[in-house]
């Protein structure tokens, strides 16, 4: 029986097909999040900054700019005292979703789950090691404060995943140096750097 077992554990790892990793990492990645916005979905603090980046997408769908009154660290927010990107993010899913505050958890656990997967195929490429690759990506899928930012309104998602992003297209430019490839590095370092610095 334990030999059994063994043998399907290494059949596991020494899988051919990458499609198969990248489903069962895109997996693994978002039950953990989803489950805790299933148990506890607290409402935004009102003084953090969630509720600042909150209040910016709000106030940019109403044709004010980014702009937010709210109180961090008992200091008022200036306007546009934050990197734009990430504001604007949860404003295009407030447009779509009514401002849904679940939609943007939603795609963030899904932008959480496509990080893991990048973070896979970029080990691949450094390390040609299967069980490094998919071990890298494991880590990053069950880090608790991975998890715990894709479920709140933090930019620290978004930003996670442009940064990975950007390191995938700039291993591709040195392995092929196409027009393609330094485009998207250079596209992805720069939404990375709008989003926080």
């Amino acid at each position: 029986m334990s030999v059994n077992y063994m043998k399907h554990i290494l059949l596991f790892f020494f899988h051919k097909n990458v499609k198969f990793y990248i489903i069962i990492l895109f997996i693994i990645a978002i039950i953990p999040p989803s489950i805790s916005i299933l148990i506890e979905n607290p409402p935004l603090p009102q003084t953090s900054d969630q509720f600042d980046f909150h209040l910016m997408a709000t106030s940019f769908l109403e044709g004010k700019g980014l702009r937010s009154n709210a109180m961090v660290a008992d200091v008022v927010a200036l306007p546009n005292s934050r990197h734009p990107l990430y504001p604007f993010f949860i404003a295009l899913i407030y447009f779509f979703t009514n401002k849904s505050i679940m939609a943007v958890k939603i795609i963030q656990i899904l932008i959480h789950g496509l990080t893991c997967i990048v973070i896979f195929l970029i080990t691949e490429k450094l390390f040609t090691h299967r069980l490094a690759s998919f071990g890298a990506a494991l880590i990053w899928a069950l880090y608790p404060l991975a998890v715990y930012h894709s479920i709140t309104l933090f930019s620290e998602t978004l930003l996670t995943f442009l940064l990975v992003a950007s390191v995938f297209f700039l291993l591709k430019v040195g392995e092929n140096y196409q027009t393609r490839n330094i485009i998207l590095s250079g596209l992805f370092l720069g939404l990375t750097a709008l989003t926080k610095s």
